[in-house]
C-alpha cells in the first residue's frame, strides 16, 4: 500500500531482512521440488484460427467461381444455392467441431494450471512455515496494563470483527519513558510470537474539534517507529474504513499475518471479501476543511456524535 494512503503497514528492520532473505530460500527451494507448470495450448488454438480462415477464403472463392460458371454455362440458380448451402452446412459443422475442441483444450488447461497453483500454493506454505520456526517474532516490550481509557463505537464495533479472528487485547499500556505512556488500540497475537499493533485513525477529534493522525505531524511517525522497534508490526487504518468496510480491514490483518508467518488459518476463515478502498492520508489543512464539513458525520451514527461531545474521554496518545 502507498506512504500515504490506508491502510499503512509500518515493520521492524529485522522483519524486512527476513522477509527477504526468506523469499530468496523460498525460491530456491521451491524451484528443486516445484510441480510443472501445464503450457496454454497456443499451436493447437493458432491452428484452429488458421483452419477457419482457409475455410472461409476457399468457401468465399469457391462462391464465386460457382456463381460464374453457373452464368456462363446457364445452370439454374436453385441447383448453385443448393450446393453452396450444402458447402456452407459442412462449414459449420466442422466450426462447430473445432470450437468444441478448442473449448475443452482451453478447459482442460484451467483445469490443469489451478491444480498446479493449489499444488504450488501447499508447498510455498510448508516452506514458509518451516522458516517461520527459525525466526523469533517476539517483541522486546510487552504492556504493563490494562488501560482505561473510553474508546467510541469504531473502537467498539470494529473489535466484534476482530475477536471473530484473532487473538485481540484492548487498550494495553506501554511504558515509553517515566513521563508518558502509549496506549493501543488494538493489539493482536499470533502463535507464531509475531505481534501487531491495530491503529484506527481519525481526522479531528470529536470532544474539542482539533487534527489528528495527520501526515505533516510527527507525532505518529513518532509512535510507529517505537512499536517497530520493539518488535511489533504497526497497522493504521482510518476510522471510515473500519466503520464502513471492517469485515475487509480483518481481511486485511489476515494477509499480513500470512505474508510473515505462512499460517493461513485466519485466511481460510473468510468467505469471499471484498478488496479494502484505500483512503488518501490527511495533513492538517485538509483535516481542518473535514472539521467544516463535518466528515466524521456522514459515517458515524448521530447520537455517537452527541455523545462524544458531551462526554469527556481521557486523552490517548
Amino acid at each position: 500500500m502507498a506512504k500515504n494512503y490506508y491502510p499503512m503497514v509500518f515493520v521492524p528492520l529485522n522483519f524486512k531482512l527476513f522477509q527477504s532473505s526468506s523469499k530468496v530460500i523460498e525460491q530456491n527451494n521451491i524451484s528443486l521440488i516445484q510441480p510443472v507448470l501445464p503450457l496454454y495450448p497456443v499451436a493447437l488454438v493458432n491452428r484452429f484460427k488458421f483452419y477457419m480462415n482457409v475455410f472461409w477464403i476457399i468457401w468465399v472463392i469457391l462462391s464465386i467461381v460457382l456463381y460464374a460458371i453457373a452464368i456462363y454455362q446457364r445452370l439454374s440458380l436453385l441447383i448453385l444455392f443448393l450446393f453452396l448451402f450444402i458447402v456452407f452446412s459442412i462449414f459449420l459443422l466442422s466450426w462447430s467441431y473445432l470450437q468444441n475442441y478448442k473449448f475443452k483444450l482451453t478447459k482442460d488447461y484451467y483445469k490443469e494450471l489451478n491444480q498446479y497453483f493449489q499444488k504450488f500454493s501447499k508447498l510455498k506454505k510448508v516452506v514458509v512455515q518451516e522458516e517461520t520456526k527459525k525466526f523469533d517474532f517476539k517483541p522486546k516490550m510487552f504492556s504493563i496494563e490494562q488501560g482505561d481509557a473510553y474508546y467510541g463505537l469504531s473502537e467498539s464495533s470494529f473489535k466484534v470483527y476482530l475477536e471473530n479472528y484473532f487473538n485481540v487485547k484492548q487498550g494495553l499500556v506501554f511504558k515509553v519513558s517515566d513521563k508518558y505512556n502509549y496506549t493501543a488500540d488494538f493489539i493482536i497475537s499470533h502463535s507464531s510470537g509475531l505481534m501487531i499493533d491495530v491503529e484506527i485513525d481519525e481526522p479531528y477529534a470529536l470532544r474539542n474539534a482539533e487534527p489528528t493522525h495527520c501526515i505533516d505531524q510527527l507525532t505518529d511517525r513518532k509512535r510507529n517507529h517505537w512499536f517497530c522497534d520493539q518488535g511489533y508490526v504497526v497497522i493504521r487504518f482510518s476510522e471510515y474504513q473500519v466503520v464502513i468496510q471492517p469485515e475487509s480491514c480483518c481481511y486485511f490483518i489476515a494477509k499480513v499475518i500470512f505474508d510473515y508467518t505462512g499460517d493461513l488459518t485466519q485466511l481460510n476463515r473468510f468467505g469471499k471479501v471484498l478488496q479494502l478502498v484505500p483512503q488518501y492520508a490527511w495533513n492538517t489543512q485538509e483535516a481542518k476543511m473535514m472539521i467544516k464539513k463535518q466528515y466524521r458525520a456522514s459515517y458515524l451514527p448521530s447520537a455517537v456524535i452527541v455523545k462524544s461531545k458531551k462526554r469527556l474521554s481521557r486523552k490517548r496518545a
